[in-house]
């Protein structure tokens, strides 16, 4: 009986160890996931905070107007925590570049905001690829989405065409 004893204590003892070691194994799952919850956060708020500061700038710098970042954080989807970690940094600066510094000024007149130059047509191009791209959830190149809204617009696709032509 004496080693029956031993045996049902170091059953027992063996057995404590094992829940003890179970409650830690949950407690550093359970911290894990606290921890990957709160970076996933925190790459979501740093990606949001990028762009929107981005889109800032460009304001600041009359690059793009107020209205125009509107759109742009809008067609980009930047409220969306998974769009916004999909957004780069390239495509905010092909969006800007093909918006930047072609805005209407007051000075203008009606008569020559309808003419139709360069600017409007690349920057109705961009605006279409990016619509594009959000309608892909993100799973699309701007250089692809640009592709296919050039080709389901080719009258604006010449016409942007010819105005870079006529540019160079």
């Amino acid at each position: 009986m004496d080693e029956l004893q031993k045996a049902q204590e170091r059953v027992r003892k063996l057995e404590a160890e094992a829940a003890a070691d179970k409650a830690k194994i949950e407690t550093f799952e359970r911290s894990t996931k606290e921890r990957e919850e709160a970076d996933a956060k925190a790459k979501v708020k740093t990606a949001r905070e990028t762009v929107i500061a981005r889109f800032e700038k460009a304001v600041k710098d009359d690059v793009i107007t107020p209205g125009q970042r509107d759109q742009f954080t809008k067609l980009l989807n930047v409220d969306d925590d998974d769009a916004v970690l999909k957004i780069s940094t390239d495509s905010i600066e092909a969006l800007l570049k093909e918006s930047g510094g072609k805005m209407f000024t007051k000075a203008q007149t009606k008569e020559h905001q309808d003419d139709r130059t360069e600017a409007d047509a690349g920057s109705e191009l961009t605006t279409k690829a990016y619509e594009i791209m959000n309608n892909s959830n993100g799973n699309m190149s701007f250089d692809r989405a640009l592709s296919q809204a050039m080709k389901a617009n080719p009258e604006l696709a010449k016409e942007h065409i010819a105005d870079k032509v006529h540019v160079a």
